[in-house]
């Protein structure tokens, strides 16, 4: 117990380091206003597109869980090739959970699976690395694959009889030397949970931390805040050997929960869910004063990090906050809300954007 609180302690260290003193960036004062135009738009007749990674040269791998394959295109937007299809075999897939690039080509890591492949740069060589659970911890997932065969991961963390996580820990771990280095840790809040006999639900909008990899694997980015009426939130950058880049803590406006769109939230969370859930949702289950400030979060490509902030008018268009590779705030940019954002750089944002049909298309936005 006394180890494990000293381990407790020195991982609230390295993920906090610098809150006191690190440099204030309000939110309304520091940076600009940033524009996005849309530079390219492919239309297709894909299934749900739920990932994409970008390599140097500025083409981008596209990943779709339910054929099991993906997709790759130039930076024109010109389809160059495809791999994989559903399966359990070689060169196929139960369920693509990330992809990524890396210094041959790119990563392909199966969820269901368990298992990367690597793929070089014309999606050719299929290399595959199954994944036990004692080389990324049982319930664990990959969120990138670094330099040589390096990989970081998120694994839940679970106490004995606990039916629900406690948090989740980021490991950097080495394939061929089966060693392990714990890059940070992100508790979750009791209050998010409720426990009603067997029935377990989260809080809508109570999250405070969050965290994401970059593609590429030489980083990881946290973001904590510890109310959401606090008025600021500390994002942190970690490099894979377990340095700190940065720490920032950046003021924002907290946005309150009106009692008639707590109601909402509410009644859209029950509706649909068993009678007994349902009947715990609308009586037990209490929303966060204000709305958490950061909704997501992407480590870009470019060492850049991009922040989702809550907008006034969810649905209308998405908010973030653009951060350089050291932390400082670039500055402020509004997308459409039909776009949803899966890859970034500083310029440069690519995702998935409905149409007036409500059909999915890969589209890039150029930032200015």
């Amino acid at each position: 117990r006394t180890t494990e609180n000293m381990v407790n302690m020195k991982l609230a260290a390295l993920l906090f380091a610098g809150l006191s003193s690190a440099t204030i960036h309000p939110l309304l004062a520091q940076g600009g206003i940033l524009h996005a135009t849309r530079d390219l738009f492919v239309a297709g007749e894909f299934s749900r597109i739920e990932g994409i990674a970008v390599d140097p040269g500025g083409r981008f791998l596209v990943s779709q869980p339910e054929d099991g394959r993906v997709l790759l295109f130039s930076d024109k937007g010109k389809q160059l090739g495809a791999f994989g299809r559903k399966g359990q075999g070689p060169s196929e897939f139960v369920r693509i959970g990330r992809i990524g690039t890396s210094s041959s080509g790119f990563w392909i890591y199966d969820a269901m699976g368990s298992r990367l492949t690597m793929v070089s740069s014309q999606l050719e060589h299929p290399r595959m690395l199954p994944l036990s659970g004692s080389t990324v911890g049982s319930g664990a997932f990959v969120l990138a694959r670094g330099n040589g065969d390096s990989l970081i991961v998120r694994a839940g963390n679970r106490g004995p009889g606990d039916r629900t996580e406690t948090g989740a820990s980021f490991l950097s771990i080495s394939g061929s030397q089966g060693k392990s280095r714990l890059l940070g840790k992100l508790p979750n809040s009791p209050e998010c949970i409720v426990v009603s006999g067997t029935w377990t639900t989260r809080v809508p909008y109570c999250e405070r931390r969050f965290a994401d990899a970059s593609q590429a694997g030489e980083r990881i980015v946290l973001v904590d805040h510890e109310s959401p009426d606090a008025g600021y939130f500390v994002v942190t950058a970690i490099s894979a050997a377990g340095d700190t880049i940065f720490s920032r803590r950046i003021v924002t406006q907290p946005i309150r929960i009106g009692r008639h769109s707590a109601d909402s939230i509410l009644d859209e969370r029950a509706n649909g869910s068993p009678p007994p859930l349902a009947k715990i949702i609308r009586t037990l289950v209490r929303l966060p004063t204000s709305f958490p400030p950061v909704r997501r979060i992407v480590a870009g490509r470019d060492g850049s990090t991009w922040l989702e902030l809550q907008p006034p008018k969810p649905g209308h268009f998405s908010l973030w906050t653009v951060l350089d590779k050291k932390g400082t705030v670039v500055g402020r940019l509004e997308l459409p809300g039909s776009f949803r954002l899966l890859a970034a750089e500083t310029d440069r944002v690519w995702g998935v954007e409905r149409d007036t049909n409500d059909v999915e298309a890969i589209a890039r936005y150029v930032v200015k």
